[in-house]
């Protein structure tokens, strides 16, 4: 759904926090498009991610506006 707005995944400058491996994922969405409907495809694909058993232990964080 969200084709080729993702950039990534990229590992940053600091990999590693307290044995918790960094990933950073970014997703380019157009200014016309509607936030609401971002939201949702977002919440939908994050529930199908954690429905398996293995990403149980993985923590996803979105932050909307990234430096």
């Amino acid at each position: 759904k969200l084709g080729n707005r993702v950039v990534g995944p990229h590992q940053p400058l600091i990999g590693r926090i307290k044995n918790l491996w960094l990933k950073r994922i970014l997703i380019k969405v157009e200014k016309e498009v509607s936030t609401s409907q971002v939201k949702a495809i977002f919440r939908q694909q994050i529930s199908e991610f954690y429905k398996s058993q293995a990403n149980h232990s993985t923590a996803i964080v979105v932050d909307v506006d990234p430096v």
